[in-house]
């Protein structure tokens, strides 16, 4: 009986010791350098793909979730970067193809996995959206990430940044005098200028393709004949534009919308030549 009693009891002894020191989940560790997209120009943007790696227990199952960010009002479907009070609306997908937003939810966007006591990668790729109206700088957001299942969660936080840089662009319409009879004709063309946000820009025109001596455009005809005409800043034209920055041309500040300067030409009266069409080539060039 002794014999037998002492078994017993070591046996109670073992089950207790199993029920207290089995092995617990483990935690997992968390890794995601800085998602740098790029430059923005204000084109669509998909820069920055960026690896997460995760390391879990054997058959551990987990979850990854990123968060909406810190600023108030994102989402996890549009989060925000900021620079000082400015923002610039950025998305996180879970895919390359972009169509599966990583939330913060299981099952709509936040990746998951079973560990298997290796690293784990995970891709995050970062989109901006074309046509948004900022001033240029860095722009920046902080996302919380973190993994469920272990025990305890690892939790990091991880920087989402962008560049906005200046950038213009700028078309024109065709100058169209019509019919000239030796009489001073007039007629106006628009140049359409886009720069982003706060942008400084100067617009020039240069002097045509058959410039006289004076650096005046001329167009060209039949046989090589050539009419003589001027490029003005305003409907008296009395203000010429011209070639030369910071001088005979229009400033502006850019606002992330398109602006539209009008240019006032015209055909010196007493003019003639050969009947036909007479055309010339301007350039028209922002500086920014």
């Amino acid at each position: 009986m002794p014999a037998t009693w002492r078994f017993a009891s070591g046996a109670v002894l073992v089950a207790t010791w199993l029920a207290a020191g089995g092995d617990p989940a483990e935690a997992c560790t968390l890794s995601i350098p800085t998602v740098n997209i790029g430059t923005y120009t204000g084109v669509l943007l998909q820069g920055g793909a960026t690896n997460v790696t995760v390391n879990c227990g054997f058959g551990q199952r987990y979850v990854i979730p990123l968060n909406a960010g810190t600023r108030v009002g994102a989402t996890v479907t549009t989060r925000q970067m900021t620079n000082g009070t400015r923002t610039l609306n950025y998305q996180l997908f879970a895919d390359a193809g972009r169509a599966t937003n990583w939330g913060n939810s299981a099952g709509t966007g936040a990746r998951s996995g079973t560990g298997n006591n290796g690293n784990q990668i995970f891709t995050i790729y970062p989109q901006i959206a074309a046509g948004q109206l900022l001033t240029q700088g860095t722009y920046k957001d902080t996302i919380t990430a973190t993994t469920t299942g272990g025990s305890p969660n690892a939790s990091m936080t991880f920087v989402v940044q962008a560049t906005v840089v200046p950038n213009c662009s700028i078309s024109a319409t065709t100058l169209s005098f019509g019919v000239y009879t030796g009489a001073k004709l007039d007629a106006t063309s628009t140049l359409s200028v886009k720069c982003t946000n706060s942008t400084p820009y100067y617009v020039n025109l240069s002097d045509g393709m058959t410039r006289d001596g004076s650096y005046y455009p001329r167009m060209t005809g039949p046989q090589d004949a050539l009419v003589s005409y001027r490029l003005s800043q305003n409907a008296a034209r009395t203000i010429e534009w011209r070639n030369t920055y910071n001088y005979d041309g229009q400033n502006g500040t850019g606002t992330g919308l398109t602006q539209v300067l009008t240019v006032y030409g015209s055909v010196l009266a007493g003019q003639s030549g050969p009947p036909g069409l007479y055309s010339d080539t301007i350039v028209a060039t922002v500086t920014y």
